[in-house]
């Protein structure tokens, strides 16, 4: 069994994921630290490294560029189109396959639904189902 160094922080952690795929994940993340913060709560260690890292990061850059990389570093910007929350798109077409709905339909309206290419949400698809096998190895 793992051993934790402290308890799981399920808010942070899920704001954390989110951020990868979505700008309101980043803000989530600000939010969560302000409100600790504010009402002097312990920030908890992934929070406070999150934000350490950010403020380490960023003042390791020349002057010039220390804003934007603070913004990246914080996820509230991008150099690039952010990457598509597998999780989500692959469970809405599985659960749609698994509802009868015949898979290329499923794909194409995963695809819509997330505005999304359809070879993206298979991919997804295809990621979630490898994902979901290894979970269910260890039921």
């Amino acid at each position: 069994m793992v051993r934790l160094k402290e308890p799981f922080d399920p808010e942070f952690f899920e704001a954390r994921r989110r951020a990868e795929y979505d700008a309101e994940g980043a803000a989530e993340i600000l939010r969560i630290i302000a409100r600790r913060l504010r009402n002097k709560e312990p920030l908890g260690e992934p929070a406070a490294n999150f934000l350490a890292d950010a403020f380490e990061t960023a003042v390791a850059k020349p002057e010039k560029n220390r804003l934007s990389m603070l913004g990246q570093e914080l996820k509230l910007k991008t150099l690039n189109r952010r990457p598509k929350d597998w999780f989500k798109i692959g469970k809405f077409v599985y659960d749609l396959i698994s509802a009868s709905i015949n898979e290329t339909q499923a794909i194409a309206k995963g695809a819509k639904h997330f505005d999304v290419s359809p070879s993206t949400s298979r991919n997804c698809l295809n990621t979630y189902r490898n994902a979901k096998k290894v979970h269910d190895s260890f039921a």
